[in-house]
């Protein structure tokens, strides 16, 4: 019987980290010239993980939604960006990659659909 409890309480546990852990639905590398894809399609809730991909270690990336509404923008430990979005639709950005304090910062456009 205790086995049976163990078994059953185990996968309780396992159901409950799957709901409550986030939905990773795309990863976006951003390049020193693109974005990996430059777009990506997820469902309402999901969250897009853009991945610094440049090659200088001193290149500052920033995304910019402009004042899109629906998009919650996080930074992980690592410094890669995460959004999630709430509201279905299509999120047009730019990701700024600017390197050190005499940089030419440059744009590279990208989308994301949300169903």
């Amino acid at each position: 019987m205790l086995k049976k409890r163990a078994f059953w309480g185990s996968i309780g546990a396992l159901v409950l980290l799957a709901l409550a852990a986030p939905s990773f639905a795309a990863t976006v590398k951003i390049t020193d010239s693109d974005l990996r894809p430059a777009t990506v399609a997820v469902n309402r809730g999901e969250e897009v993980t853009w991945v610094d991909a440049t090659t200088d270690r001193a290149a500052h990336v920033d995304l910019d939604f402009g004042q899109q509404a629906g998009i919650r923008i996080t930074m992980t430990k690592g410094g890669d960006l995460r959004a999630k979005f709430d509201k279905p639709g299509t999120y047009e950005y730019a990701a700024h990659i600017g390197v050190g304090s005499e940089g030419h910062p440059h744009e590279i456009r990208g989308k994301v659909v949300v169903k």
